[in-house]
């Protein structure tokens, strides 16, 4: 069975506030808590904002049908409706 690695990097929009970047972190935090077949979730931030104030999401499912599993989850969906309105992202994706 292939590992299904999801990684994000979340850009956060201009005049974001600091209350606002705390409840995505805490959201994406508490994502990851509890999925079958995860194997690996850290959130950073990133230490270089030269091009803004950047989040870095990086998991590892077990398989594909696990992400897949979590990608429809209650958990997913709550953090990418607060984190559409703040965060510009771009996904990466890949089996290994």
């Amino acid at each position: 069975m292939s590992k299904y690695h999801h990684i994000i990097l979340f850009r956060l929009k201009d005049g974001i506030s600091g209350e606002q970047n705390q409840h995505a972190l805490a959201l994406l935090n508490q994502a990851g808590q509890g999925c079958q077949g995860l194997e690996r979730w850290e959130v950073h931030e990133s230490v270089d904002g030269r091009k803004g104030h950047i989040i870095i999401l990086e998991s590892l499912f077990a398989s594909e049908e696990d992400f897949q599993n979590f990608h429809n989850s209650e958990k997913h969906n709550e953090a990418t409706s607060f984190l559409c309105e703040v965060a510009d992202w771009w996904v990466g994706d890949y089996v290994e």
